[in-house]
């Protein structure tokens, strides 16, 4: 039985970079009935080089539960990826995807229900691993709009030696694994999707050859310790990593969170922080108990009515 069995999925181009449509997935529980439902914005990850909107393995269990739990849509969407994009892009997808849900959605809701309808008041983000920071970033540049957040072993200090180090030295003659790559795709395709997970071993070039911030960009609003630091705001917060994570150091949530409340002691914020690696609450049931805290805190939040 697969992930998605208890959804329907209809897709749609939310915008086009040079003719290429850049996808997203909705993702609609079978059971849902007509009227106005609240929306779960989800964010893959894939080291902001691969990945896709419906790679299965990556999909939460939880949050899919909770779709089902709370009669919601989940829209997940595909954004460009490093190198042949920079950060930036990125980020220009996640305005152009807000555009699209303020619109769009509702269109592409009307060819498949009558009467279901996307409640736009009532949004919460999630994202794991590079979706984490995606999910952070958006709400962070929409928080009287964002009810709550979930971010899951995000990757919030990019500045940090373990993503901006020099990197290694590649022994004299040896190619770069990622001008190699950039040379066979040449200047025309730019991708959103990698659900193959090919691309995978290009966010380990880019950091060991020490060019990760090259391609992914050094504006401040890359970098959402630096946008705490300059007045940010956030809705509630839930944030979950694993103590053992290689891949992203957990110390970045742990500065996040810190750096967060000395900015706002009124912050709402559950860091949860348990033995694992990357990847640690993927497979977790909403009622695991170690999301319980921070569940409670966007639920509440995301039930909470206008007015």
């Amino acid at each position: 039985m697969g992930k998605f069995d208890k959804f329907t999925i209809i897709s749609a181009d939310y915008k086009k970079v040079a003719g290429q449509g850049i996808v997203v997935d909705l993702l609609i529980p079978s059971k849902l009935t007509a009227g106005l439902r609240p929306v779960i914005l989800r964010f893959h990850g894939g080291g902001y080089v691969s990945g896709s909107s419906l790679f299965e393995p990556w999909f939460p269990q939880w949050l899919l539960e909770l779709a089902i739990a709370k009669n919601a849509i989940i829209v997940s969407p595909n954004y460009r990826l490093l190198p042949e994009s920079s950060g930036l892009d990125i980020l220009e997808d996640l305005d152009d995807l807000w555009r699209w849900m303020k619109f769009g959605i509702q269109l592409k809701l009307n060819d498949f229900s009558v009467g279901l309808r996307a409640d736009l008041d009532r949004i919460i983000t999630e994202g794991d691993s590079a979706g984490g920071y995606l999910s952070i970033q958006f709400a962070m540049s929409h928080p009287d709009e964002i009810k709550a957040c979930i971010a899951e072993f995000p990757s919030l200090d990019l500045e940090s030696p373990h993503f901006a180090g020099v990197g290694n030295d590649i022994p004299l003659g040896s190619p770069s694994l990622v001008d190699q790559h950039l040379a066979s795709v040449g200047n025309v395709n730019k991708a959103s999707s990698d659900m193959t997970l090919a691309r995978s071993p290009l966010i380990n070039a880019l950091i060991q050859e020490g060019r990760f911030l090259h391609f992914f960009g050094n504006g401040p609003r890359l970098f959402p310790l630096r946008r705490l630091e300059s007045g940010a705001k956030l809705p509630p917060l839930f944030i979950i990593h694993g103590a053992g994570d290689t891949i992203v150091p957990v110390e970045g949530s742990q500065k996040f969170a810190k750096l967060l409340l000395e900015k706002d002691p009124d912050a709402k914020v559950v860091l949860t922080v348990q033995p694992g690696e990357h990847g640690v609450s993927i497979p977790f049931g909403m009622k695991h108990p170690w999301l319980a805290e921070g569940l409670k805190l966007v639920t509440d939040a995301w039930e909470t009515q206008k007015g």
